[in-house]
């Protein structure tokens, strides 16, 4: 009998406690075939080596088109450090034709617990319990998510 693969999709998001990527996903304003795909990506050391391997899986794994680099590693307002000791972050946003399967499945390989987070798109409106924050764009809802420095 075939064992199970473990899921490494997380039930409750965290803060800051640990390694883990927040996924959210909107279709793309300019063309609806694709997919808008938002990452935070939080890790102790390098958050960038994370990125840099999950935007080579996605470019392996595109249906059509090339992979469209809304928020990349050369902005650098996108990165932060949390609060809590060691650990920083960064949000990555790309569009391409991949389906949320497939990007679910690119994490679960690398191992690495995520979080998909309805509210991670752009022009995100207020979550419950999110009193200061109006809609907003997802630097500011990572900021008061995250309570950046």
């Amino acid at each position: 009998m075939a064992r199970k693969s473990p899921t490494y999709q997380l039930k409750k998001a965290p803060k800051s406690a640990s390694k883990h990527v927040r996924l959210g996903l909107q279709q793309s304003p300019d063309n609806p075939d694709l997919g808008r795909y938002t990452f935070i990506i939080v890790d102790r050391l390098h958050p960038g080596t994370i990125d840099d391997i999950l935007r080579t899986e996605l470019v392996k794994n595109i249906g059509y088109g090339g992979l469209g680099i809304i928020r990349g590693p050369e902005d650098k307002n996108s990165e932060f450090t949390l609060k809590m000791k060691g650990y920083s972050g960064i949000i990555r946003t790309y569009e391409a034709q991949v389906n949320l399967f497939t990007v679910k499945s690119i994490l679960n390989n690398m191992k690495i617990p995520f979080y998909i987070d309805a509210s991670l798109q752009e022009g995100v409106k207020k979550p419950r319990g999110m009193r200061e924050l109006p809609q907003a764009g997802i630097e500011t809802y990572a900021s008061v998510l995250y309570e950046r420095k």
